[in-house]
């Protein structure tokens, strides 16, 4: 099944699934299929990371925002990333997609992801998002907003100053 494909039923589900809350965790359950595995006979990097993707784009549709940012052409976008391997996937094998924003600052959305196989944690991953309409950055209390919530975020880890720091010293 190509990653088109699977978006298609991602997105297709996503709108009969329940609602999910900002503060809501959304759940995926996939299998490594062959197209996902690379020369090593374990899934692909790169494809950790795809799913990801479909993980967050569940995650915007059932919190209620993917039909604003359709209908407002506000774009999704990736400010950085940190991605922590902890152990293959190997063909076939089931895997569980948990997607949450851990909190939000005048900018930025932090999303945790990660990928769990029955036994074990495979990859964690923690994303900077933020999203840009045709007047530019829409803050996140703005965009939350509009789904009706209205609360601040969840106290952000301490351990975000230090991420956020080290991506500002490899930005050029």
């Amino acid at each position: 099944m190509t990653l088109w494909l699977r978006l298609f039923v991602v997105i297709v589900a996503a709108l009969f699934r329940r609602k999910l809350g900002v503060i809501d965790e959304s759940v995926l359950h996939f299998v490594v299929l062959p197209n996902d595995i690379d020369a090593n006979m374990h899934m692909n990097n790169a494809r950790y990371l795809a799913h990801m993707d479909l993980g967050r784009v569940d995650y915007i549709i059932r919190c209620g925002l993917g039909a604003h940012l359709r209908r407002e052409r506000v774009q999704a976008l990736l400010g950085s990333a940190t991605v922590r391997f902890s152990r293959s996937l190997k063909p076939f094998e089931r895997f569980t997609l948990r997607t949450r924003v851990i909190g939000w600052d005048e900018k930025w959305f932090y999303v945790e992801q990660s990928v769990d196989s029955k036994t074990r944690r495979a990859a964690t991953a923690v994303f900077r998002a933020a999203f840009r309409g045709s007047a530019g950055t829409i803050p996140p209390e703005q965009l939350l907003a509009v789904v009706g919530h209205r609360e601040a975020t969840p106290p952000l880890p301490l351990w975000l100053d230090a991420w956020a720091g080290v991506d500002a010293a490899l930005e050029r």
